[in-house]
């Protein structure tokens, strides 16, 4: 399914500020035909299972390696549904 828009977030270490940037997200984008991308750049604070359980409709790549923010956004736009 193509997607309008795309919204990539990388994080590292940043559970409790990623899930308020994810529920600012959430209201921006109501009504609006978007994917949501977070790449977890190997984080060990549990922000992965926090967010799987918390926010179910976004998308999360996990890294198994800290590569930086380019690799990690490259990594999202080649899963990215957008047009």
């Amino acid at each position: 399914m193509k997607h309008k828009l795309t919204i990539v977030i990388v994080s590292y270490n940043v559970k409790h500020y990623l899930a308020q940037c994810l529920r600012s997200v959430q209201r921006a984008a109501q009504g609006i035909d978007c994917q949501v991308i977070v790449v977890d750049n190997h984080s060990r604070d549990d922000s992965v299972a926090y967010i799987r359980a918390q926010f179910p409709q976004v998308d999360i790549i996990v890294s198994n390696h800290n590569n930086g923010f380019s690799y990690a956004n490259n990594m999202a736009i080649r899963q990215s549904q957008s047009e």
